[in-house]
């Protein structure tokens, strides 16, 4: 798969207080992984409906 820039992307949520540092789409579902690394606080992963299905 190859990943592409929208020309005027669309902003799908922000989360204040947190980077998203890595994005998978789950296969055959419209969810992604969103995971997040703070080298104080730990990490956190979080399933959000961003991926077409």
């Amino acid at each position: 798969m190859r990943v592409a820039l929208a020309a005027l992307p669309t902003v799908l949520g922000t989360f204040p207080g947190y980077k998203a540092e890595a994005v998978e789409c789950l296969p055959g579902t419209s969810d992604a992984l969103l995971g997040t690394d703070d080298e104080n606080l730990g990490g956190y992963v979080r399933a959000m409906p961003f991926c077409g299905a």
